[in-house]
């Protein structure tokens, strides 16, 4: 696993354990041993390399394979590409980008009609007027 923060150098660490608390992961990486050691990680991203991923269940993907995916009415129209994604558990944002300019849609399982994240095309049913907000 690699650790990743911005203006820092990358820092190579290996999982010793992880367990669920309050709905998180935590994660034990070895040679960090106690909470303070572990607070000089705090703000770094966890990345890990594609190959050591285990294949998500039937109907699963993982969020970066929502990244570059056309967001399509059922018709075909589409409203743009998915650039970024936004939020926290349970409020997740996509951020559109299309060329008059790009506009936020939640992650909502009623707004999604359907995910093709293999040919990255999601086609989905927006309330009228989302995209101009």
């Amino acid at each position: 696993m690699i650790l990743e923060k911005e203006d820092r150098p990358a820092l190579a660490v290996r999982l010793d354990s992880h367990w669920f608390h309050k709905q998180r992961v935590i994660l034990k990486f070895q040679g960090i041993d106690s909470i303070s050691s572990a607070e000089g990680l705090v703000g770094y991203e966890v990345t890990i390399p594609r190959s050591a991923l285990m294949p998500p269940p039937p109907g699963s993907y993982y969020q970066h394979e929502l990244l570059g995916c056309v967001l399509q009415d059922s018709r075909g129209v589409s409203y743009g590409t998915v650039a970024e994604i936004l939020g926290n558990p349970g409020s997740y944002l996509l951020r559109v980008h299309r060329d008059t300019g790009d506009f936020l849609v939640p992650f909502a399982e009623s707004y999604f009609l359907k995910f093709d994240v293999g040919n990255k095309v999601l086609v989905c049913d927006l309330p009228a007027g989302l995209e101009e907000l």
